[in-house]
């Protein structure tokens, strides 16, 4: 689940397999986020990607216009290893598959490797000797 319609939005929560939640209305692009109501969460409002769920009655949904993007967060730096340390590769957190995971590649970009799957947001890699 994200905060807003859309992956630009950050991940707020998830759906167990088999939860049912009450749903408020659907987005204005084509109806494929669903607002639904979730306790978990601040104002107890999330998005859901559409194609992901199951909904009854979808064409008696309301409307729900955008909430606005949030401003960018400033994620943490590193300095990254001088070359030879840490085997001359890099870390870094990458938000590439929709979800901010840690990932490591070789100092010239090659078998770039995802070290982590989680739903937590996970962007902000160190080195430990």
């Amino acid at each position: 689940m994200r905060s807003g319609p859309g992956t630009d939005y950050p991940v707020i929560g998830v759906l167990l397999s088999g939860q049912e939640v009450p749903v408020l209305g659907k987005s204005s692009a084509g109806g494929l986020w669903i607002q639904i109501t979730y306790a978990g969460v601040e104002g107890c409002v999330a998005w859901i990607y559409a194609p992901l769920v199951t909904i009854t009655r979808a064409d008696e949904l309301p409307i729900i216009e955008f909430p606005t993007l949030p401003s960018p967060s400033v994620t943490s730096t590193i300095t990254p290893p001088q070359l030879g340390e840490a085997g001359g590769q890099i870390a870094f957190g990458s938000d590439r598959n929709s979800s901010w995971e840690i990932y490591v590649m070789n100092a010239d970009g090659s078998e770039v490797r995802r070290l982590t799957d989680t739903p937590a947001r996970e962007n902000a890699p160190a080195w430990q000797p």
